[in-house]
């Protein structure tokens, strides 16, 4: 079985996938249409954290796959976007929710047809429409999770995620490899079992988080609301406390800000990290071409990052 059969198939057990990217332009729309043109029988719903499926990126200027669904595809998008989705609409909703590009609406693709997609852009917002597209009948529900990997109101409750990388990122293979791999490995941290039990401790107070750790803290156990950054982590580092055995609690992956080589030093100072809720990181996809008409050699870093991952990894453009 080769690997875009291996990938769909995983892809097609969900019920709600969020697709986001290391950076702009890593794929994020061709794994998304990808998923789309399957031969699933199944009715898809498709949204956005905000604005997605232009055919030129607003901001490199560069020429961007469109979104392509099918007949019977439900779509919540904003509706100063419906005169740019060329196939025909039946209006089911509106969300209430405003966008840049207007109110977010729902509509039944009656005819196959390219789509433009700007949706919510909190939490609450993106829970409430993933609901209204399930009552209208949707099976399963994709969210692009357009600008980066900082989006993450939709993987905080998806019941999967895709992580796109590649060129775009970096022109360095090592760091592409590297970073990806610490990314891929703090969405898979493991949920800590006794969080409700420790007094969470707001991160926007960072010149005390040191006192407030000690003060509240003596089984050796933080829990760290919002981003955990490395200066917060280096400021913990450089207390004069013993850190062997310190387990670090955040939301979840996506919240933990920090660079390679600080992972690797708070392995090897013994201290673990945990969080509230986990994600389930299902695939890991690769487009080696950047902006800048720059193209990697892909089957490197599908093969370095299989070598570390237990994911599925694959180039969608060549598998395809």
């Amino acid at each position: 079985m080769n690997s875009l059969k291996l990938f769909l198939d995983k892809v097609n057990q969900y019920k709600c996938i969020a697709i986001t990217g290391m950076a702009k332009n890593t794929g994020k729309t061709s794994v998304l249409n990808c998923i789309l043109s399957d031969d699933s029988n199944k009715i898809r719903g498709i949204t956005s954290i905000g604005y997605d499926g232009e055919s030129t990126d607003q901001v490199t200027g560069t020429e961007k796959p469109e979104i392509y669904v099918k007949k019977n595809t439900l779509v919540a998008t904003a509706d100063g976007l419906l005169n740019r989705c060329d196939f025909t609409k039946e209006l089911l909703a509106y969300t209430g929710f405003n966008s840049p590009m207007g109110e977010v609406i729902i509509v039944k693709a009656l005819s196959d047809g390219y789509a433009q997609i700007a949706g919510p852009s909190t939490r609450t917002q993106m829970e409430a429409t993933v609901k209204q597209l399930k009552e209208f009948g949707a099976e399963q529900i994709l969210i692009d999770g357009a600008l980066s990997r900082k989006s993450t109101a939709a993987i905080a409750f998806s019941d999967a995620c895709i992580l796109a990388t590649g060129a775009a990122f970096s022109h360095n293979i090592d760091k592409i490899v590297d970073e990806t791999l610490l990314f891929a490995k703090l969405l898979a941290l493991p949920k800590h079992n006794d969080f409700t039990k420790i007094k969470p401790i707001d991160t926007l107070d960072e010149n005390e988080i040191s006192d407030a750790f000690i003060a509240l803290n003596k089984n050796k156990t933080i829990f760290l609301k919002g981003a955990i950054t490395t200066p917060l982590i280096k400021r913990l580092i450089n207390t004069n406390h013993n850190l062997n055995g310190l387990s670090i609690i955040g939301e979840d992956g996506t919240r933990f800000l920090i660079d390679p080589q600080l992972f690797a030093d708070l392995i090897r100072r013994g201290i673990k990290l945990f969080v509230q809720n986990t994600i389930n990181l299902i695939a890991v996809t690769i487009n080696p071409k950047a902006p800048s008409g720059l193209i990697l050699e892909s089957k490197e870093i599908c093969n370095a990052l299989k070598k570390e991952l237990n994911q599925i990894v694959l180039d969608i453009k060549i598998e395809g």
